[in-house]
């Protein structure tokens, strides 16, 4: 009976503590997602996510459209966005947007993501979905 209850444990720590993307790739490849900006200082940011793992970034701003790839990463207590092969604009926060972001919330409509980045600090983005 022992080894049962150990087994059912140790099931339900490894099914919860592996994490779960859920609805991430399908919430992302919903259309153009608009960086929210909460300054006039801020680059206007979208993204396009495609189902094959490529993703548009697009500064409309500076006029730079690049394509570059892009994995939702499954972890124990949050998901990640890890976005590979991003440009490097002047003037954009941050001057590439390469690296493994934190996903803070994903929904339909918008989502937000965090980073640590050398030089910058902690950055915060809210993505909404036109």
């Amino acid at each position: 009976m022992k080894k049962y209850i150990f087994g059912f444990l140790l099931s339900g720590v490894i099914l919860f503590g592996t994490g779960c993307l859920g609805s991430t790739e399908d919430y992302l490849q919903t259309g153009t997602w608009k960086r929210y900006n909460m300054s006039t200082y801020m680059h206007d940011i979208e993204f396009n996510f495609n189902a094959n793992g490529t993703v548009i970034f697009k500064n409309i701003t500076a006029s730079v459209v690049d394509t570059g790839t892009y994995q939702a990463i499954a972890g124990g207590e949050h998901n990640f966005l890890e976005l590979l092969g991003m440009p490097s604009v002047t003037g954009q926060i941050p001057n590439s947007y390469d690296g493994k972001w934190t996903i803070i919330r994903m929904s339909e409509s918008a989502f937000a993501i965090s980073i640590h980045k050398e030089g910058y600090g902690v950055l915060y983005h809210e993505f909404i979905n036109i």
